[in-house]
């Protein structure tokens, strides 16, 4: 009697492993943006026209040097090894890692400048024009 019920333990040890092995087949692999963080104060950085491509990402558009793109037109129209993300604190986080994403391909640096509200974005648009 005592065989018995070893027998079945070891019958639902091994289906208990069956089972670990089908859901870890069932995962799906996640593929991750890699991102540096590093620690910024205010300043001021001297950047020439010809190094950088200024992404403006609002609410409803997206904006490359001040002419509008769709998503998936954004790889094309970005030149230069460096990308400036302008970007509203209010403009939905999946919004700005689908722009990241688009770009990730593109094998630029992506630098992100977060402004207060979309408003602002467009106010300093206006004024420095559609570079920086």
């Amino acid at each position: 009697m005592q065989a018995r019920i070893f027998i079945s333990m070891i019958d639902l040890a091994f289906l208990s492993l069956a089972a670990v092995i089908a859901i870890l087949s069932q995962t799906q692999l996640i593929q991750a943006l890699p991102i540096e963080v590093t620690e910024i104060r205010q300043g001021i950085a001297a950047v020439t026209r010809d190094e950088v491509t200024v992404v403006t990402i609002t609410d409803d558009e997206i904006l490359v040097d001040g002419l509008p793109v769709s998503l998936h037109e954004l790889g094309g129209a970005v030149d230069g090894p460096t990308v400036i993300l302008r970007v509203g604190r209010m403009v939905p986080t999946e919004r700005l890692i689908r722009v990241m994403a688009e770009l990730a391909g593109q094998g630029v640096e992506l630098r992100i400048e977060v402004r207060e509200s979309s408003g602002d974005q467009r106010a300093a648009m206006k004024r420095s024009g559609p570079g920086l």
